[in-house]
């Protein structure tokens, strides 16, 4: 059977989770992982933001690219209050 359009948006939030969780990766590696452009993990990203998910980025030293992970001490929430909706800038 055939998921419908809703259930494989929820699979793809809870295959980005467990992507974060466990790689620290960048948009542009979820999107390929996925196969969706990058747009949709930003929006996928923001719904478990605003789900309460504790998600964090910080950009690597070594290659300039943006990473995702879930809670870690140290890094900075991507949303102190609410900031900006993930990287808009389009920065990996």
């Amino acid at each position: 059977m055939k998921p419908s359009q809703r259930n494989r948006q929820l699979i793809r939030t809870w295959e980005v989770l467990k992507q974060i969780e466990h790689r620290a990766p960048t948009l542009r590696e979820l999107a390929q992982y996925l196969e969706v452009t990058e747009r949709t993990i930003r929006r996928d990203i923001e719904a478990l933001d605003l789900a309460g998910f504790p998600l964090y980025n910080e950009r690597n030293a070594l290659d300039g690219r943006t990473r995702w992970h879930l809670a870690r001490p140290g890094l900075v929430p991507a949303r102190p209050e609410r900031v900006a909706v993930v990287e808009m800038g389009g920065a990996q």
